[in-house]
């Protein structure tokens, strides 16, 4: 005790050491959420591209097939699907819910991005990296808020 720089000291260095941690943690959820954000926007901008480019069709050339994936044993539907990007044909296929709402009619509505590669049956949306975009934006700008706070005291 004696040569460790008097009586108090060990209490000062294990608050310090603790509020060193809660910073730590802090700086940790920041990364956390970045990380969620980037990721999420990566995927995000597969549906933003639909939204802008694209482009819907009808077509009643279509066959679908129930399938189990044994990955996570369920079952699911397969449809393959004829349908004309300007002059070219595609032949293309979706894979959905089994529950998927399905047209009465013997046709299927496709939205797909002209002149990529990339289509899928109306209505197959991924949503839940939107959800985590807005998630992780919401805890960036409360944890800037904080340090805003923090920064101006």
């Amino acid at each position: 005790m004696i040569f460790s720089g008097g009586y108090g000291k060990a209490n000062r260095d294990e608050q310090a050491s603790e509020e060193a941690q809660e910073e730590f943690a802090k700086l940790l959820v920041v990364i956390a959420a970045v990380l969620l954000f980037i990721v999420s926007a990566a995927l995000s901008v597969n549906e933003a591209r639909y939204a802008i480019w694209g482009q819907t069709v009808r077509t009643q050339d279509f066959k679908r097939t129930d399938v189990m994936r044994s990955r996570n044993m369920r079952k699911v539907a397969v449809v393959r699907y004829t349908f004309l990007d300007g002059t070219k044909t595609r032949t293309e296929e979706d894979e959905v819910d089994i529950d998927f709402p399905f047209p009465a009619a013997n046709a299927v509505d496709v939205q797909y991005i002209p002149g990529t590669d990339s289509s899928r049956l109306l209505g197959h949306r991924r949503v839940w990296p939107l959800w985590i975009l807005g998630g992780s934006i919401l805890v960036i700008a409360w944890q800037a808020c904080r340090f805003w706070r923090f920064y101006k005291s």
